[in-house]
């Protein structure tokens, strides 16, 4: 079933969200502080890496929970789909649960143009300390 997105500043409804993909669920669960927090934290790579705001919306962000529950059977975990919007302003794409490995993780997609700029500022911040040869 197609999900709408959802603003994350909405917190009743993205915990909506999360409650229809996590019912009957008792483990592996995702909190609308873990989406916060981990936002926190892209947001805080992406602004270390040189990357201007101007570059995050399409940025992408698949998030994984993860935990060893048991070593007799695969567990599944919720996974979250967020994409960044403009303004700041970051969107819940979907929530769904399926398997997952034993430890919490987070894939990351940025548009060509944020990396580019963030190639750029690279190289400007290490122009004329770089020798070839």
């Amino acid at each position: 079933m197609a999900q709408a997105q959802v603003n994350i500043k909405d917190q009743a409804a993205v915990e909506a969200m999360l409650d229809e993909a996590q019912k009957n669920c008792s483990a592996r669960l995702v909190s609308y502080q873990d989406i916060t927090s981990l936002l926190l934290r892209i947001e805080a790579a992406l602004t270390k890496r040189g990357v201007p705001k101007k570059y995050w919306p399409g940025t992408a962000v698949k998030f994984q929970s993860g935990e060893r529950t048991s070593k007799k059977w695969a567990s599944e975990s919720t996974h979250v789909d967020l994409v960044a919007g403009t303004a700041g302003r970051w969107f819940v794409a979907r929530v769904f649960r399926s398997y997952a490995p034993d430890f919490e993780r987070f894939y990351l997609q940025v548009p060509d143009d944020a990396t580019a700029a963030a190639v750029e500022k690279l190289r400007e911040t290490l122009k004329g300390r770089v020798y070839a040869g």
